[in-house]
Formats: structure tokens, sequence, C-alpha cells
């Protein structure tokens, strides 16, 4: 998935990363190459493949995060503002 400036989230995405400052993500399946980006305010990444997903967030206060359309609190989950979790 690319990274966008496109606001409008998609009713098919499982997982989106809004980017409201500079943060860097790394999303992983299993058995797949992850995919690492370096993020800016209004960027966002999509991912609507099914889940499970690993999910690592840099500076998770910079992050707004939803799943299957729900907002999703990561920076809640991050230690030295680090957030991993899995998107099951």
């Amino acid at each position: 998935p690319a990274a966008s400036n496109a606001p409008a989230a998609s009713a098919a995405a499982v997982l989106r990363i809004e980017a409201t400052g500079e943060t860097w993500v790394e999303v992983g399946r299993a058995g797949g190459v992850p995919t690492q980006r370096l993020l800016r305010a209004g960027d966002h990444l999509e991912f609507s493949d099914p889940a499970p997903y690993g999910v690592v967030i840099g500076r998770a206060e910079a992050a707004r995060v939803t799943v299957r359309g729900q907002p999703f609190d990561a920076a809640a989950l991050a230690r030295n503002s680090v957030a991993r979790f899995e998107v099951k």
C-alpha cells in the first residue's frame, strides 16, 4: 500500500493509520514482507487484506489508527512512544 495525502477512509479497510505528525510504521502479515514507511502529517496507509497484522508505530502519539472503521488508541499501548499491537 502506498502512502497518500487523501483523507477519506476506504470502507473496506481493515486497518488505517493516519499521521498527525511525523511517525514511522511497520505492518507485517504472516509469511509476507513487512510494509515499513515514514509518514508525515496527512499521510496515511490502508490495509484491506484479511487480518492478522502485526503493527509497530513509532511516535504513536502522532498517529490516528482505525481498525474496521473504529478508532483504536495505539498511544495507550505505547512504551517509550512506540506502540506494538496485533490486529486479528
